[in-house]
């Protein structure tokens, strides 16, 4: 029996590795510069957004995202920039009229994806979840989706606050 111990750990861990879950986190861009008269695409943050962006740097530092996806919006991809740059994580732009990026998504990788307030339910629904919200009210910047998935099935969903 003793001989089948490293065998069998083998395994285990093969069919681990194989079947991994992983956690999409999906959140709508920090608060906007409400100040700024230009082109919305090169609208930034606003301090407050900032400081937002910040905290979910915090929050997501140790959880091995490998990939961040955003619009080609400024705001959107500023609100990831702390976490990418602190952590060495690339960024792949996706269009903001399109969620259906969502099927080049790299499998078994922990990814965040940062959208708008009309376009976050939608990927959330994308990934499996049952979420009925259609548009996020315009005052909450601060939910954060987190979806896990093992094998293109929804394995377990829940919102908070960050």
């Amino acid at each position: 029996m003793k001989k089948w111990i490293p065998f069998l750990t083998i395994v285990i861990f093969l069919a681990a590795c194989t079947s991994k879950v992983s956690t999409v986190f999906v959140v709508r861009h920090a608060e906007k510069d409400l100040v700024y008269k230009g082109d919305d695409h090169f609208r930034p943050l606003s301090a407050s957004g900032y400081q937002r962006a910040g905290k979910l740097a915090k929050r997501l530092a140790n959880e091995k995202i490998t990939k961040i996806y955003a619009t080609e919006y400024l705001r959107v991809q500023q609100t990831g920039d702390s976490l990418r740059i602190n952590n060495q994580i690339d960024t792949t732009i996706y269009s903001a009229r399109n969620a259906h990026f969502l099927d080049k998504v790299e499998p078994r990788k922990n990814i965040l994806i940062i959208g708008h307030s009309n376009t976050v339910p939608e990927i959330v629904r994308l990934l499996g979840a049952n979420f009925d919200l259609k548009i996020i009210p315009e005052s909450e910047y601060d939910n954060l989706y987190v979806v896990k998935i093992k094998d293109k099935k929804l394995v377990e969903f829940k919102a908070e606050k960050y």
